[in-house]
Parts: structure tokens; sequence; C-alpha cells
């Protein structure tokens, strides 16, 4: 080949490849043309619908008007993928508190696949926390995407709290509804101050070469470093002891009996309607009030009665209340949804920080459990990919194990 030829074609090969370098950003107003139309790529226009449910994976992504909205919410922040100058995917972090967040909305154009570029856009959202004074995360994760399963797991979210099931329409599978496995970590300068005190790291002689902390972070490092007590009803000790263990390299956690002096509640049972999702939120105080069985009774059938099909009951495990809870939403044919660490951030009355260990449990129409596969009985990502050799088996074998009984 002449000279001139094979430099062309050496060119052209290098243009080519900057073409498809990927580079990452948070998005701009100027952005939102171009974010819809590589969602739509994917999900086609408006999003994936179906009955009962807004549409997939949200709503505002499929208009201009709608991610400018999102990109003026300072709860969330909206990061882009990039092939050169055309935006290849996005994903949205979410923060329910000053410290917690979740994932939503991660997605790739088809015309960019075979990059690497979901794993990558999740490690640069990972460096966002890394580099945060503490950032705890819980993520639901659909089990149609084995692309999405991998893709957290590779940018080292892979730490499995539980398992939604059938909480979503017949958005990806025509004969059944979809589940999601919910994943979490915990990341942040207070997180590595933590992880360095731990006996095994210091056995390592490691030390890491990190900024002095700050006021705000030594406050939530002297909070977190004491050993955590929580309480689950003994059905659930074992599968609870699993969660936390995935965590053991930063909090130290003791699930503990019963027999100990319970604080009373000044709040009560709160529901969220969720009113555009097929689901609701029955969220519990930490402690018992007066008459709080009738109550959370009525709770239960106020969202029964306007047709949802899944509630999901978010218990704070912090007090011997969490128990008693836990067994009388069992007997209202209540299932396992999962525990998540640090996820309820507050103020308490001095005004310190403090965080509410949360079990979660799982409400589902009956007719939903009886017409639809339970958890392994699918071709779904979570049995090829991890069910039953994984913490999502032990956690499914729960789950599954609660539904049977609940309907029988």
């Amino acid at each position: 080949m002449p000279l001139a030829k094979m430099t062309k074609v050496a060119d052209e090969r290098e243009s080519d490849a900057t073409e498809r370098q990927c580079s990452f950003r948070l998005a701009t107003a100027q952005d939102a043309p171009g974010i819809v139309a590589a969602y739509e790529r994917v999900f086609g226009v408006g999003g994936v619908k179906a009955p009962g449910h807004e549409a997939y994976p949200a709503p505002d992504v499929f208009s201009v008007e709608g991610v400018e909205r999102i990109l003026a919410n300072p709860s969330k922040r909206f990061v882009i993928a990039l092939v050169g100058d055309k935006i290849a995917g996005g994903m949205i972090i979410h923060y329910l508190s000053r410290y917690n967040c979740e994932f939503a909305c991660v997605s790739v154009d088809l015309a960019f696949r075979g990059l690497g570029i979901s794993p990558k856009m999740l490690a640069f959202a990972r460096q966002i926390a890394e580099h945060s004074c503490l950032t705890i995360n819980a993520t639901e994760i659909v089990t149609h995407s084995i692309h999405s399963q991998t893709a957290h797991s590779r940018a080292g979210y892979n730490k499995v709290i539980g398992f939604g099931f059938c909480q979503y329409p017949r958005v990806f599978f025509s004969n059944h509804p979809e589940s999601c496995l919910w994943i979490g970590e915990i990341q942040g300068r207070v997180a590595r101050a933590l992880q360095s005190e731990k006996p095994e790291h210091l056995k390592s002689g490691k030390s890491p070469d990190e900024p002095a902390l700050t006021a705000e972070e030594r406050e939530l490092l002297d909070g977190l470093r004491v050993s955590r007590q929580v309480y689950v009803p003994e059905n659930y000790a074992s599968i609870v002891s699993a969660v936390l263990a995935q965590f053991a390299d930063t909090l130290d956690y003791r699930i503990l009996n019963p027999n100990a002096t319970d604080s009373a509640s000044a709040e009560k049972a709160q529901i969220d309607w969720a009113d555009d999702e097929p689901f609701s939120f029955l969220k519990l105080p930490a402690g018992l009030y007066s008459a709080w069985q009738e109550d959370v009774e009525k709770a239960v059938e106020s969202i029964q009665a306007k047709g949802k099909r899944f509630i999901q009951a978010q218990i704070p495990a912090n007090q011997p209340s969490a128990i008693q809870y836990a067994e009388h939403l069992q007997k209202l044919g209540f299932a396992f949804l999962g525990f998540l660490p640090l996820y309820n951030f507050r103020l308490n009355e001095l005004g310190k920080p403090h965080f509410d260990d949360l079990l979660v449990l799982q409400w589902l129409a009956p007719e939903i459990v009886a017409t639809n596969p339970l958890p392994g009985e699918t071709d779904s990502v979570v049995k090829l990919y991890g069910y039953p050799a994984n913490l999502s088996g032990k956690v499914l074998k729960v789950i599954r194990r609660e539904l049977t009984s609940n309907n029988n």
C-alpha cells in the first residue's frame, strides 16, 4: 500500500477512535434536547407505558421541560455520557437526604452499546460519591436487564440489600410484572475513615493519604464508629445478618433480642400515596404509640381500598418496637423485602445527626402473587445471573416462603 494511502487509513482510524471515546460530566440545560433524544431512542417517544404505571423510566426524561425540571432540582444530578460530541446515555443521582441517594434512569443509546458506557458512567457517579463527605446509596435494579445488573456490579455496586417482587406492571415481561433487586453502598471520606479503624486495615499497614476531616465529618464519624443495635423478628435474624455482613468493613452491627425498654413515639404511621404509581409507602415511627395496631390496620386497608397492588412498609429497626411492627404486619400478609443500612437521615432532639436502619416489608395484592411466577421461577436476570448461588438467592428464599404461606 502506498505511504499516502496508509497514512490516510491511519488518520481515519484515529479519527474514528477519537469519535468513539467516552467522556462523562454533569448535564446542563443546553443538553436537554440531546438527553430527550437519547432516551427516546432506547424507550420510544414518551417512554415505555403500561396500565397503572407512569412512563418508564421516568416521564420527565422524555421532554425538554421535564429534563430542565430535573436539572433545576437541587436534590438531583443528571450525569451524561458523551461519545465525541453526541449524548450517548444518562443517569440521575437522586439525593433522598443530605447523605442518602439512589441511582435512577440509567440508560445507554442503542447506537453506542458495546463501548462499556454503563459501567464507566456508574464509575463516574461512584467518584462523585467517593469525594463526598458521606454517601449512602440504595438503588433498585429492574431484573429484566443483565446489562444493568452487571454494569452496577462492575462499578462496585453489588451489595444485595433486598428484593421487591412483582412491583411494576408488565413493562418488560408480557406475562408477569417486573421485580427489583435492591443494592447498597456506603462511600465518602467518613466511610474511608471508618474503614481505616478496622483491625484488618490496621494489620495491613495501609495508611491512605487523606485530608483532615471537617467538623461535620468528625461528628458523623463519632456517631457511626459505635456499634449499631438493631431489632428484627427471629425469623429474619439470619437473612439480616447476611445483609449486614457485607458492610462489616465499615460499620459494626449487633442484632439484639427484644427484651429491652422501648421508647414511646410522638409520631404516628404515615402514608406516602405515590399517586401515579401502583404502590404506596407505609412509614412507621421509631417507637410505639397509643392504638398503633388499629392505626396500622386502617392505614393498610385505606391503601388497599385505593386499588394499590403493592405496599412497602418501612420500619426503623433501632428500637425493639421494630419487632412488634414487623410481626403485626406479617399477620396482615406482609413479607420480607430487605434491610437498608443508614437509610433514613434526620437530626435528633439534640440537633445531632442520626441515621435509622430500616427493616422493609412488602405486601402484594393476592391476585398478583397467585397469577405470577414467584422469584426463581422465571428467566429473570436474578435467576440467570445470581439465583440461588449468592445473597440474592437467600433473600428470595425468605420472600418465596412468606408469599407462599400468605397465599395458602
